[in-house]
């Protein structure tokens, strides 16, 4: 897979596959830093079609990435030391991140790969500067939201609908 790229003032920042993530000047391309997420090979058993991550969020001092095992995780741009990771969702009920974060204001939002696996697709907001989660909203309605009557019985709990590309 191609990396994706983002640019800041000095450098340019590169996610890979893996989601892995690069820094690189722009003047010289010598490398300032990389990060690797260090991903359980397990988690191969639950992403589909490659360890593949089509690119990063920017705001503040930070840069952001989805990770293959669900978390989401804030970078420092001057170091690439994480700042913050949040468990997004478990990857061993089939859920990746395999898209890239939208950063805006004062939040971070991602959404998530595995509607093959019968997950329950969502997009969750965390605070872009703690990692706090603050808001919730899912593809498929639950009980008690409009629409849910659309689903019979209990399939609205793993109809897919990911919010994200796999």
């Amino acid at each position: 897979p191609r990396p994706t790229m983002a640019i800041g003032l000095e450098l340019i920042y590169l996610s890979a596959d893996g989601s892995r993530v690069f820094a690189i000047d722009a003047r010289t391309g010598a490398r300032k830093w990389a990060w690797d997420p260090k991903i359980d090979r397990e988690t191969e058993r639950v992403y589909c079609c490659g360890a593949i991550n089509r690119g990063l969020a920017m705001l503040g001092d930070y840069v952001y990435v989805g990770t293959l095992d669900a978390r989401l995780v804030a970078l420092r741009m001057d170091t690439g030391e994480v700042a913050w990771q949040a468990e997004v969702s478990d990857w061993k009920q089939g859920y990746s991140i395999t898209g890239a974060p939208l950063a805006l204001k004062d939040l971070v939002l991602t959404g998530v790969a595995g509607g093959e696996f019968g997950i329950r697709g969502f997009v969750k907001a965390f605070d872009a500067g703690t990692g706090k989660l603050r808001w919730t909203s899912y593809t498929i309605p639950g009980p008690g939201e409009p629409g849910n009557e659309t689903w019979p019985g209990d399939t609205w709990k793993n109809g897919g609908a990911p919010s994200g590309r796999n």
